[in-house]
């Protein structure tokens, strides 16, 4: 036998022992799955992952293998996450705006690292979004609530009003805008570029230096998908990577948006609301009559009860012209007294309060 023989003997040996650990792994894996499916804990736990390779990078006795160690780690965890995600007793459904490959998309997987199964359901336009979870189609929803670069997404905020759901959490995500074509289209060939109003909006400076005609989209996803299915090849849409990847289409510029930190506020609503003692930001619509000083005395309510104000947004109110919907975040816990207090006053003293939940404030680059 010579020596390549004897080499491949010893990693078949080697691998029947490593099927036999992978298998008890994952036994133990799904013991935990169900551990974390009845005691409401997330699947991802990314303090104790990345202890476990730096454990064990620490115990080779060739370090030159660290980063591999690390790689094969890291994947293995990955592994044991969806093997406890396929094995939960319920899948999460959670309604979206869009389709595959959209940012809103690319949210719900980015929430998706903290429940252990889940199941996006995309929907044609975002009431349909909100008509999903108030029929019950869906358990939660994920709907895109303000950008960095062109402020709130208006149709969202009247929405809020018109459907009684709670926000249960924020996702921020960087949105990174490309210019795609069909293959083998060059970019001197482009004349029409299709995408979402916001999308436009964030890119205005590049299609207006490039002369372009812009068609404004349902939404980034779907106007990739049109120019993939489309026998123009003049055409390209504005849309993510990932959109460029699932609809077969070249980049033929990156990074397009006028402002490069340019990021997109996600908010999750759920139809009941679910008390969290780490929830340290609250929102709110206000509706107040039309006389002079109101805003101020409404402002003077938190005030006086030693509550930071972090947003206040006019919003018209459709049920009486001309008149003003005000949306607004404050600090601190349901349960704390203050809070309570300023709430209860606020109640009272406003034409109509609708609270719109209590939930942990996150960063952009949480």
């Amino acid at each position: 036998m010579d020596k390549l023989d004897e080499y491949r003997q010893n990693i078949d040996k080697i691998d029947k022992e490593m099927v036999r650990l992978f298998e008890e792994r994952m036994k133990n894996a799904q013991n935990i799955g169900k551990y974390k499916e009845e005691h409401g804990l997330p699947v991802l736990n990314a303090g104790r992952e990345k202890a476990v390779i730096e454990k064990a990078a620490a115990n080779l006795k060739d370090k030159n293998l660290a980063p591999y160690t690390e790689d094969f780690f890291e994947n293995m965890m990955r592994i044991s996450r969806k093997y406890q995600a396929d094995n939960a007793g319920h899948a999460v459904k959670i309604a979206y705006f869009g389709i595959e490959g959209s940012f809103t998309y690319e949210a719900v997987l980015k929430y998706s690292e903290n429940l252990l199964s889940v199941k996006p359901v995309g929907c044609a336009t975002t009431e349909d979004v909100f008509r999903l979870l108030l029929n019950d189609g869906a358990d939660l929803a994920v709907i895109p609530f303000e950008n960095s670069t062109t402020g709130a997404v208006v149709d969202v905020y009247d929405l809020l009003c018109k459907y009684d759901f709670y926000i249960k959490d924020e996702i921020f995500l960087k949105v990174s805008q490309h210019l795609m074509a069909k293959k083998g289209v060059k970019k001197d060939e482009i004349k029409t570029v299709y995408s979402h109003p916001q999308a436009i909006s964030q890119c205005k400076k590049f299609i207006d230096f490039n002369g372009y005609n812009a068609i404004p989209y349902l939404n980034t996803a779907l106007s990739a998908k049109f120019v993939s299915e489309s026998e123009k090849t003049d055409i390209a849409a504005l849309a993510g990577e990932s959109a460029a990847k699932i609809y077969n289409l070249d980049i033929l510029a990156a990074n397009v948006n006028t402002d490069l930190d340019n990021y997109t506020k996600f908010i999750v609503l759920s139809k009941k609301f679910d008390k969290n003692e780490n929830a340290d930001n609250n929102s709110a619509v206000v509706s107040l009559d039309d006389k002079t000083g109101m805003l101020y005395k409404l402002i003077k309510i938190f005030k006086d009860e030693g509550i930071n104000l972090t947003k206040i947004e006019s919003r018209p109110d459709h049920k009486n012209p001309f008149e003003y919907m005000f949306f607004i975040d404050f600090d601190g816990n349901i349960d704390d007294e203050n809070v309570k207090n300023a709430v209860d006053k606020a109640k009272e003293f406003a034409k109509a309060f609708k609270y719109l939940g209590n939930y942990k404030r996150r960063s952009v680059h949480s």
